[in-house]
């Protein structure tokens, strides 16, 4: 299990992948697999918590600007 929290100073997106090629898919525009639940979008805080067992972190910033963000676990 995980829970993490982000917090930003303009809106993110962040998605939990299950694999490389869930990445490489979602760079390519193409469609892609997330944990279930362990996602959000247009957020500048949030905190996710699931069960991820492989996979990665995207963390996208739409609007094309300048933000600063923090991920902190949460225990």
């Amino acid at each position: 299990e995980l829970n993490v929290r982000f917090d930003s100073n303009f809106p993110m997106d962040v998605y939990f992948v299950t694999s490389t090629s869930a990445f490489e898919s979602y760079m390519s525009g193409e469609q892609y697999d997330v944990y279930k639940g362990c996602y959000f979008e247009s957020q500048t805080s949030a905190t996710i918590d699931c069960n991820v067992s492989v996979g990665g972190i995207i963390i996208a910033n739409p609007g094309y600007n300048d933000i600063i963000y923090t991920i902190s676990q949460v225990v």
